[in-house]
């Protein structure tokens, strides 16, 4: 099961790195045509806060996600104090990462942003909650995360 959600976690990595789906032809993808214009163009506030979004996004991901494949060494290493601070440091990043996301999908006004969005805060919100170890779905939600973005983000 844990490695499930390290291998989780390395695919949300790539989707956020290449903008890309599962698709896998490296070009990000638009959703079907939405049923109204409005739902189709993302307002002005939405385009402001997609930028700082992605910005937020890429620049707590990656050292997350670095510091996560440290943590998984020691600990398979069993050296219980480096992993008792590798679990501390990265607990410290995800909440950097939640306290710079929050306000922000605050500000989304696209519910089919806002709620992707949403899930991965609580996701981030559960991995500091927890022992550590287990990211849960949290590999799932960035990569969601990174779709939302990706299809109702101005580029």
């Amino acid at each position: 099961m844990a490695g499930s959600g390290r291998v989780g976690v390395i695919i949300a990595g790539l989707v956020l790195l290449t903008g890309c789906d599962s698709g896998g032809d490296g070009k990000a993808t638009t959703a079907a045509a939405p049923a109204s214009s409005a739902a189709a163009s993302p307002s002005a506030v939405d385009a402001a806060v997609c930028v700082e979004l992605k910005t937020v996004h890429l620049r707590e991901w990656l050292p997350f996600h670095e510091a996560w494949q440290k943590l998984v060494e020691v600990s398979e290493r069993q050296d219980a104090a480096a992993t008792a601070s590798g679990i501390k440091a990265q607990k410290a990043m995800a909440t950097e990462w939640a306290a710079a996301l929050e306000p922000l999908i605050g500000q989304v006004q696209q519910p089919e942003l806002r709620q992707p969005m949403a899930d991965l805060l609580a996701s981030v919100k559960q991995y500091i909650a927890g022992d550590g170890y287990s990211t849960g779905n949290l590999g799932t939600f960035a990569s969601t995360a990174m779709t939302a973005m990706s299809t109702r983000c101005p580029t």
